[in-house]
């Protein structure tokens, strides 16, 4: 799911609600291990596993495809930008000193801030990809696996 995930972005809330389905299928059993036999060690590393799968699940999907900057702070940026572009022109226009090149540099080097806080925190919008290749040879050996076990 992931892996499908990571090539469109669109199937997001499908990809959520299947791995939450498959999380809460997995505790169950956790949940009916426990029951069965309690002291066995095996049991405890199991659930102990499964919870930081459930663990990994909330860091890594949750937190980081939910909880997104606010478009409230990228006009805050935009306004801070703007801002100091105009106030660095009205300082080079109050002393007489025209250099476009510190102008220049100074909005591309602003401009590329807030690109790279916007492609840090929009990954599926591209502008920044993350490697899924651990995704795709971990789903390529359970494939071969799988064709193993037949």
């Amino acid at each position: 799911m992931r892996v499908d995930l990571a090539k469109d972005a669109t199937k997001l809330d499908i990809a959520m609600s299947r791995s939450q389905q498959i999380l809460d299928t997995i505790w169950k059993y956790s949940e009916t291990l426990a029951v069965q036999d309690r002291s066995s060690d095996i049991y405890a590393m199991f659930i102990m596993s499964v919870n930081d799968l459930v663990d990994n699940y909330n860091h890594r999907i949750i937190m980081a495809l939910q909880y997104r900057i606010p478009i409230a702070i990228y006009w805050v940026l935009f306004l801070v930008s703007f801002l100091s572009m105009f106030i660095l022109g009205y300082q080079f226009g109050v002393t007489g000193k025209k250099n476009f090149w510190i102008n220049f540099v100074l909005s591309v080097i602003f401009a590329l801030v807030m690109l790279l806080i916007l492609a840090l925190d929009r990954p599926e919008v591209s502008l920044v990809k993350v490697g899924q290749n651990s995704m795709v040879n971990l789903q390529q050996e359970l494939q071969v696996k799988q064709l193993n076990d037949r």
